[in-house]
């Protein structure tokens, strides 16, 4: 079996959002990382457990075909707004590798992501019922107190806290929007629309409301990006 080798090769771009003072080098670093845990019941599997390096990377001034452990970008006043591209390659050393730790990257700030209903709650909102009792198996208990085990401590400093003293904080980002196209919102006090978000959206045929919808909130709070946000707020 050949794989696609495709499927182990990735690259993304990396540019400046401002023009820098002087030369700005930006060393991007494969960091040496463990793929399993080393458990008793996968000590069968022979899996290795030290910390390895298992991705290499490159960068156009480096050559994208010269894969190392890390390379460096140069920024400065005459390049800094352009696009700079990273390769990520997978190192093969002949190890098996686990999937005990996957690493997801961080995602984009774009409010546009939202293209389904979302509803944020402040206090304790009607239609959530009450917890039931629960089902027991054959000799489980459900002890009225809570026993903590010794040696250990309860951090217990919110137990009596009065939820009409609370200040329920809503955050909108939108942090990684580009560009001079605006982008068009409707605030008003318990929805959020437009910015590119879902809307005329329809689950089991039920009409739901467009864009953020919230209720009972003391604070909203917005953090935009350096694109053209035009807000009405009603």
């Amino acid at each position: 079996f050949d794989p696609d080798v495709s499927l182990y090769n990735d690259d993304y771009t990396i540019r400046l959002s401002k023009v820098p003072n002087g030369t700005v080098h930006v060393t991007i670093q494969s960091i040496e990382t463990v793929t399993d845990f080393n458990v008793p019941s996968r000590e069968a599997l022979g899996r290795n457990y030290d910390a390895r390096i298992q991705v290499l990377v490159a960068s156009d001034d480096s050559s994208k075909d010269n894969f190392m452990i890390e390379t460096t970008l140069t920024f400065n006043s005459s390049n800094w707004y352009k696009e700079q591209t990273v390769y990520v390659s997978a190192f093969e050393d002949d190890i098996e590798e686990g999937v005990d730790v996957l690493s997801f990257p961080s995602q984009p700030s774009y409010l546009s992501y939202i293209q389904g209903p979302i509803s944020v709650q402040g206090s304790f909102p009607a239609d959530v019922p009450p917890i039931q009792r629960p089902l027991f198996l054959p000799g489980e208990n459900d002890t009225d107190k809570f026993l903590v085990p010794e040696g250990a401590t309860v951090d217990d400093s919110n137990l009596f806290a009065c939820e009409g003293d609370q200040v329920n904080h809503l955050i909108i980002y939108n942090l990684d929007v580009r560009g001079n196209l605006p982008q068009y919102g409707t605030l008003t006090s318990g929805q959020f629309t437009g910015m590119n978000m879902g809307r005329n959206i329809s689950i089991t045929g039920v009409r739901q409301k467009d864009g953020l919808v919230y209720a009972n909130m003391n604070v909203i709070e917005m953090f935009l990006g350096n694109g053209v946000d035009d807000i009405i707020v009603e």
